[in-house]
């Protein structure tokens, strides 16, 4: 009985080797391309959330928020009012702030008006304002 020649083996030996080295070629450049395109849109969120002219009388809350981001419109912001007493922000975490007329999408460049009454008379020790197209890390919190 006779083998395979050497020749033959070392030709479907190389052949297998290369047919390994592009599919795992293939799926090295769709991980890297998805990695790359979701660094970018993150990068995009970087410093985007500006609060300022914050005022807090009786139990209502208001802060103008402005988007600072040229590149995108912010979608999905959240506010989460944080007092010293942690059994008081148990009830004022995610608040959706499009259902306090806030405007969703926040447009390229411009500001609007967060107004809360958080049912409180005791002064918040800051507020938190994030936008779920940029995450939660992306957020940005002023201290009252």
């Amino acid at each position: 009985m006779k083998g395979i020649s050497p020749l033959i083996a070392t030709v479907i030996l190389i052949a297998l080797t290369m047919a390994i080295a592009g599919i795992m070629a293939a799926f090295a450049t769709q991980i890297t391309s998805s990695k790359v395109t979701d660094s970018q849109a993150k990068a995009n969120c970087l410093g985007t959330i500006d609060l300022s002219s914050i005022n807090f009388a009786n139990t209502t809350i208001s802060v103008k928020v402005t988007n600072q981001n040229d590149k995108q419109n912010l979608t999905g912001l959240v506010s989460d009012i944080e007092y010293g007493d942690p059994q008081k922000s148990k009830g004022q975490t995610n608040i959706q702030m499009k259902n306090y007329n806030f405007s969703d999408p926040l447009k390229l460049s411009t500001s609007d008006w967060f107004i809360y009454d958080t049912a409180d008379a005791t002064t918040p020790k800051s507020i938190f304002v994030f936008a779920t197209s940029c995450g939660r890390e992306f957020g940005t919190r002023l201290i009252l």
